[in-house]
């Protein structure tokens, strides 16, 4: 079954996300889209190099991972189409009071995951839903509303060089997730140094 492909992967992640999870309990959290244009990127591996590809060119045979952001309606049926993921289902991914969860379908398996965007210091901590896409032998189609700063910063590494996320649907699942906590992480942090400023200033 697909779901074995990256159970592992799933199960390595949950011990970092059950660290920071009590903690964002106790911190809003507060979702209002921010539509950014049509996008759909596709990055291939072809042997020894990754490839920006389009939809009509790519190949299920080689890893491959699809990013689009706030897709349109043309776009949406296309990526149905090219990834034989219903319609109905890919349109699930604008709904941003979407639950984290785990999905496993005939042919695809779904995996939502909630990422966090902050536009600047004076701004709230907002998260929008990643939909993430499982399909094929060693395909990724990631849908969001919203540009998510995880995604972009992946995106970037691998066309730096960083190729071996692009090795299997595994691994591209293990580095996106990895950016995505990186980012509670950081935020995490942030309340912390915020607390421990608080803390001196009413012991002085």
């Amino acid at each position: 079954m697909l779901w074995l492909y990256y159970e592992m992967t799933i199960t390595n992640i949950n011990q970092r996300f059950s660290e920071f999870c009590s903690a964002l309990q106790s911190k809003t959290f507060i979702n209002i889209p921010i539509l950014k244009p049509y996008m759909v990127e596709v990055l291939e591996k072809r042997g020894d190099s990754v490839k920006s590809q389009t939809l009509d060119t790519f190949s299920l045979i080689n890893p491959t991972w699809i990013n689009s952001v706030n897709p349109s309606k043309e776009e949406l049926r296309k990526l149905s189409k090219v990834s034989k993921i219903p319609l109905y289902v890919l349109q699930q991914y604008n709904d941003v009071n979407e639950r984290p969860h785990i999905l496993e379908g005939d042919d695809y398996s779904v995996i939502v995951f909630n990422a966090p965007v902050k536009h600047n210091d004076n701004d709230g901590l907002k998260t929008f839903p990643l939909f993430i896409f499982l399909f094929g032998t060693k395909s990724i189609l990631t849908l969001s509303i919203n540009e998510l700063d995880s995604v972009n910063r992946l995106m970037t590494r691998i066309d730096g060089g960083k190729i071996g996320c692009v090795d299997s649907s595994s691994e591209l699942l293990r580095c996106l997730f990895d950016e995505i906590i990186k980012d509670y992480f950081t935020e995490l942090d942030a309340v912390e140094d915020k607390i421990d400023s608080l803390e001196e200033s009413i012991l002085k």
